[in-house]
């Protein structure tokens, strides 16, 4: 699957000559030449205090003069963040100021809360991945606390060198660019800029969790909770500086399951994206299943969000690529190390819904325990079809999720019986056309497997309607 792994990926898209396109830049921070006349060469004016040191009434003395003529993009580097606290703090608009960008400018601590005006110009944090983690953290902490105060704010991580002490790279460029308004040439890039913002405000939550306080209990990060998330930024590691990774809130699925549905022995768990998980806690019990549902002071696991694309959203379809979030969410994990035969894979166990919590006496699997056994190796364990795919009387149904609204997108996993078979017969035999197709990492089978599992796949029940669906797709 290609991701978008930081907003540098998107360097392969082409895009237009900015120099004509100009605009104000007050430059806060560092003054090298070679810096400044790269911005100048970019079309910007490019103006700075004249005070020294640079005070807020001085900053806004210029915004004052330049403003006048047209808005300014305030850009601030190093130790000038509390200034961006002193112009919020005095009602700076839009008026005056577009847009405020704060470079590597580790965040000032906030000591007088203040709300800003509904015309407050968005401000965005840039901070490169190979800054130190107190930086990170810092920029992390200081975004939450302004958004507190109501600024649209935005944090954004550029790839590395991606903020030279000495020159701009074209990335860091087609950002500002981007955020001045002055990139219509490439709407992919603003709908990912746009996407970063979204989900620094969620458009996903699970505040019922913590409703139900008394299965809820705080404890130290172990080690096993750290490769979990770390798993889900494998590609991007420097995200996790973010936090400090000292403790999380554990939903007590065990103690849940006691209090709900005392002795229930099997528990089905199905998460935002529609996926199941069959949970016998005969098995299970002893490894300690609970939800993580927040992580230090966060309390909105969705915030752990990247974005990728695929190719296609269906192998058989010529469909318009579009940008999809994958999120973390709250979290299943096992406090005692699982075997391998008994690892969910990290995308059915994220996103976990309370609504999507059942439990029961009698086996949600009995039926596939009836199936042959390549049939129930390949629909549990190797192409695990039950966990995203409707049949038999199983109900998963995964999909994609869009990067700016949060909702189904496309790529839905249909129910099998709706699937061609033309279609069929391509995963089965040439898998790795199918999955290259989508952009996805192949999963073959062997032949003898693959005829077992499309003469089982023909003998499925079928009504008329779903013959009708079958020819549809």
């Amino acid at each position: 699957m290609r991701r978008f792994l930081t907003i540098l990926c998107l360097l392969c898209l082409p895009h237009a000559s900015l120099a004509e396109t100009g605009g104000v830049i007050l430059w806060i921070g560092d003054d090298e030449a070679q810096n400044l006349s790269l911005w100048r060469a970019e079309g910007f004016e490019v103006v700075q205090p004249a005070c020294k040191p640079i005070t807020a009434a001085c900053v806004q003395e210029v915004i004052n003069a330049k403003s006048a003529h047209a808005p300014v993009t305030l850009f601030v580097r190093g130790v000038y963040a509390s200034l961006v606290h002193s112009l919020y703090a005095a009602g700076v608009t839009t008026d005056q100021v577009a847009n405020i960008v704060m470079l590597r400018a580790e965040p000032a601590p906030l000591h007088d809360p203040y709300q800003v005006t509904q015309d407050a110009p968005p401000l965005t944090a840039l901070i490169e991945k190979g800054d130190a983690e107190n930086v990170i953290y810092a920029n992390y902490r200081g975004v939450r606390q302004w958004r507190e105060n109501g600024v649209p704010v935005n944090l954004l991580y550029l790839g590395p060198d991606g903020l030279s002490k000495t020159a701009m790279h074209r990335m860091t460029v087609d950002i500002i660019h981007t955020i001045m308004g002055n990139s219509p040439f490439n709407e992919d890039f603003q709908e990912l800029l746009q996407a970063y913002g979204v989900w620094q405000t969620p458009p996903l939550e699970h505040s019922n969790f913590f409703e139900l306080d008394e299965f809820i209990t705080e404890k130290p990060v172990s080690k096993l909770l750290a490769t979990l998330i770390s798993f889900h930024y494998e590609k991007e590691p420097f995200y996790l500086a973010q936090w400090k990774l000292d403790t999380y809130k554990a939903f007590d699925l065990v103690a849940y399951r006691d209090a709900v549905a005392p002795g229930a022995r099997y528990i089905t768990l199905r998460n935002h994206r529609n996926q199941l998980i069959f949970l016998d806690m005969d098995i299970y019990a002893q490894y300690e299943p609970e939800i993580v549902i927040g992580l230090d002071d966060e309390d909105n696991l969705y915030r752990l969000t990247w974005f990728y694309r695929t190719k296609k959203m269906y192998s058989w379809k010529d469909d318009e690529q579009k940008t999809s979030a994958r999120f973390m969410g709250p979290v299943l994990l096992f406090n005692t190390l699982l075997d391998d035969d008994l690892e969910p894979p990290f995308l059915l166990r994220s996103a976990m819904t309370l609504e999507g919590i059942t439990f029961s006496n009698e086996d949600p699997l009995a039926k596939i325990k009836t199936y042959p056994e390549d049939i129930q190796t390949i629909v549990t364990a190797q192409n695990r079809c039950v966990n995203c795919h409707s049949f038999d009387g199983f109900d998963a149904y995964y999909f994609h999720t869009e990067a700016l609204t949060g909702k189904p997108q496309g790529g839905l996993a249909l129910p099998l019986v709706e699937y061609s078979e033309e279609v069929v017969t391509a995963f089965l035999y040439d898998q790795e056309t199918s999955a290259a197709a989508i952009g996805m990492t192949p999963n073959p089978m062997p032949k003898d497997m693959a005829d077992q599992f499309f003469a089982w796949w023909k003998a499925l029940p079928r009504d008329e309607a779903d013959d009708t669906a079958q020819t549809a797709h």
